[in-house]
Formats: C-alpha cells, structure tokens, sequence
C-alpha cells in the first residue's frame, strides 16, 4: 500500500552569534510580518507571516475541471535576544528565510543561524475506515472518544523512536507527532502500518 504523506507543520529553533534588538523588532517589524504581541518581561516579541497554501478539502471535492481554493494560514515566529522559534512553516527552506529575514533586519549575520527542527507533524491517509477499538488493543494507545475522537498511540517496544506518537482516526486520517523529520516520521509509521491495515474495515 503505497501512502501520501505530508507535512502540515514544523516547529523549528534557531540560535545565532549576536543579540537582536527586541525593541527595534518591536517598533519596526521586518517587511511582511505583523507584530502579534510583546513581552517586556521576557524581551519577546512575537510576529506572523502570512501564506497561502492549497486547501485539500477544496481538492478532495472539486471536479477535475476546476482551479483547487487556497486558504490563507499564518506562520507564527517567536523572537528573544538570542533565539527565534518558527512554529506553522511546511518546509526547511521556508523556515530559513524566515530566520534570515528577521536576522538581516536585525543586522545580524546570518550565517551564524544554526536552526534545530523540534517537531515535524505528518500526516496520512490510509484510504479505509478502521476500527480504532480493535487497534487500541494491537498498540500502546489510549482510547477515550467521549474527550477525544481518535486513537492515540505509539511503538510497540520501541526505544528508538523518541517521543513519536500517532493521532489515528476512524475516517482513516493519521497524524504523526514528535518527529525530528519527514523520514522519521515515515519510518515510525512504517513499524505500525501492518497493524493498521489489519484494523481497518473493508
């Protein structure tokens, strides 16, 4: 069974050589983001980016004919003297520029940026309803669907996956939480796929 999967969210930090002038970015935010909030106590400043990015439900109900929707999403940045965290952006790439954007208004050399990847969110969709019940019994879940609607599970006997966990879902939605990448991501779902399909209704 060959699966889709993509990244809907990464939740990146950076740490550079130099101190950002947090008032500067405050009074004057680099071209394109918006000031969201300030916190004098913790010299933080907290700005967005906006982005437009095709809307899967439009692409899931359109005809072939016509032009997939975008919706409008927003990146949200945090930044300290020392440390900006990125959180929403869908790419590496995406999360360096946004990095060297507020670095470079901050006269700060960019080269210095050294950005580490926190969490990457996944997600899939196994084209078949399953029957969560029958799964929470396969994995190490919680199941509670008067609180939450999907099973949440993890591994089985799995030390090396970190804190990687799954949002799976009846419709047959599958979200990946807690990996450092894309590959990771797929590799952790690859050791419970098996299960999986065996819990899903045909």
């Amino acid at each position: 069974m060959d699966l889709d999967f993509k990244i809907v969210n990464i939740v990146a930090t950076a740490r550079f050589r130099g101190t950002i002038d947090i008032e500067l970015i405050k009074m004057t935010p680099p071209n394109g983001f918006t000031l969201e909030g300030f916190n004098e106590k913790k010299k933080l400043v907290e700005l967005s980016i906006k982005k437009k990015i095709q809307d899967d439900r439009s692409l899931r109900k359109r005809k072939p004919t016509h032009t997939p929707k975008e919706k409008e999403i927003r990146i949200r940045v945090k930044v300290f003297e020392r440390v900006i965290n990125v959180f929403g952006a869908t790419s590496i790439e995406e999360i360096r520029d946004i990095v060297s954007r507020i670095l470079s208004h901050a006269g700060i050399d960019v080269s210095t940026a050294s950005i580490k990847v926190v969490n990457v969110v996944v997600i899939t969709e196994i084209g078949r309803k399953i029957d969560i019940y029958e799964l929470s019994k396969k994995l190490p879940s919680q199941l509670a669907p008067d609180i939450f609607p999907g099973l949440i599970a993890r591994v089985p006997n799995s030390n090396n996956m970190g804190n990687i966990s799954f949002l799976i879902f009846s419709t047959g939605k599958i979200v990946i939480l807690g990996a450092s990448s894309m590959e990771k991501a797929i590799e952790a779902f690859e050791k419970i796929k098996d299960k999986v399909i065996e819990a899903t209704l045909q």
